[in-house]
């Protein structure tokens, strides 16, 4: 997909998602998919506020789904498991800013 039709596809948004979107977007691209913490822990960032609200963001926009739930091994609570919607090229991503 070339960088006009993503950026179609996700009706101009592209431009408008913080460094902080477009990092989760990364480590989701190259792991598959991945719980909050887990996209926290391969940023290597303190807070999960650093990553909740884009998440819930990127969760509006129509980029990313629940793929599933899971049992966190750190906290034992029942976490979500995130992918991409649509496979998104980083790249695409970085020349869009």
């Amino acid at each position: 997909m070339n960088e006009r039709s993503l950026e179609a596809y996700y009706d101009g948004k592209l431009e408008l998602w913080s460094q902080r979107c477009r990092d989760i977007l990364t480590c989701l691209h190259e792991k598959g998919s991945a719980t909050d913490r887990e996209i926290r822990n391969y940023h290597g960032w303190i807070d999960m506020n650093e990553v909740r609200p884009r998440v819930n963001e990127l969760i509006k926009d129509g980029v990313l789904e629940v793929l599933k739930v899971k049992r966190c091994p750190t906290t034992g609570k029942r976490v979500r498991v995130l992918k991409i919607k649509m496979r998104v090229d980083v790249r695409q991503l970085e020349m869009a800013l």
